[in-house]
This record gives C-alpha cells, sequence and structure tokens, in this order.
C-alpha cells in the first residue's frame, strides 16, 4: 500500500490510491486482486487509463482497464508475453502457465506461435517449468506471475510495471 503508489508515481504516473489504510485487520477487506468492484468504479469515474488491484503480501495483482473490466493474469500474461515476443525477447518462445488457464490462453498463444507449457497449480511449479525450459514469463491466471529476467518470484508491482510498459510501447489501451 505504500510502494505501490510511490514506484508509479516516480515514473510519472498520476496515481489516484484506494484501500491504503490498514490498521493490521483488513487486509484484503473488500478490495484488492480479490475484490475489484471498488477498484473498477474508480477507474471509471477517475478515467483512469489503468487499475491495478495488489493482494495482501504484495505477489499478485490483477488489472483493470480504461473501461472498468476486469483483466485477468492470463490476460496479463498474454499482453506480456506477445511484447516480449515482438521485442524479440521471449526466450525459447515458451510461456508457462498452470492447467487452470483459460483455454482462450492456450488458442491465443496457438494462434501467434508462442510455445506454451502447463504445469500443476502453484508458482512452485511454474518457477520450475521455467527453468527446466528458459521461459522468461509465467504464471498463473490468479495474477501471480513471474518475469524471470528480473525475479524468481511473484511480485505484484514488477507485473504492473510489465503490463504499463507492454501499453505504453503499444501505444494501445488495455482494453486493446
Amino acid at each position: 500500500y505504500k510502494v505501490a503508489p510511490h514506484v508509479f508515481w516516480e515514473l510519472g504516473a498520476q496515481v489516484h490510491t484506494i484501500h491504503a489504510e490498514p490498521d493490521g485487520l483488513n487486509i484484503n477487506h473488500n478490495c484488492g486482486s480479490q475484490h475489484t468492484d471498488d477498484l473498477c468504479q474508480a477507474v471509471v469515474e477517475q478515467k483512469a487509463d489503468i487499475g491495478l488491484a495488489f493482494d495482501g503480501d504484495g505477489d499478485r495483482v490483477i488489472a483493470v482497464d480504461e473501461h472498468g473490466d476486469v483483466i485477468t493474469g492470463d490476460q496479463i500474461i498474454a499482453v506480456c508475453a506477445t511484447t516480449l515476443k515482438q521485442e524479440g525477447r521471449l526466450k525459447e518462445n515458451t510461456v508457462v502457465t498452470t492447467v487452470m488457464s483459460n483455454t482462450g490462453l492456450v488458442k491465443a498463444f496457438r494462434q501467434i506461435g508462442i510455445k506454451h507449457i502447463m504445469t500443476k497449480v502453484g508458482d512452485r511449479y511454474v518457477f520450475e517449468a521455467m527453468q527446466q525450459t528458459g521461459a522468461v514469463i509465467g504464471g498463473e491466471d490468479s495474477g501471480h506471475i513471474i518475469f524471470l529476467e528480473h525475479h524468481s518470484a511473484g511480485d505484484g508491482i514488477l507485473t504492473g510495471l510489465q503490463l504499463t510498459a507492454a501499453m505504453l510501447k503499444q501505444n494501445r489501451p488495455l482494453s486493446e
């Protein structure tokens, strides 16, 4: 609740923070990556380009597009993997997700020529498969995403930065 707004502000974003008043008891109470209703509303009201909902320990993030629609972890992975591929940085042309990933993600990767590996549920299994295959991105639909070039574990702020960078590089709104 302290670090994320500061990081994005330091990078030039106009930041509006909600649900950042911890009292030691209210972690993720009607907010965070699993309760995005308030964020969806705030994004639309503020006419924001993106909203980011972190979980309590900051290792997951779910995004909200400029229309107030939730963007899942699978969709975040798709956007970031596509950008990495276009930049020639998607090592082994491979992405790792779990069996909980949407079949649409698998089809999308097939259509754009990205190799997709599925693991059991759990970031541990995603990380192991990434190490074995040389993949630089992997994760779960829950928003727990690993960018192995930067970190060996899921980090919501890093994921939010990567997603925002992909939007800027593509010069397209998140909804597209």
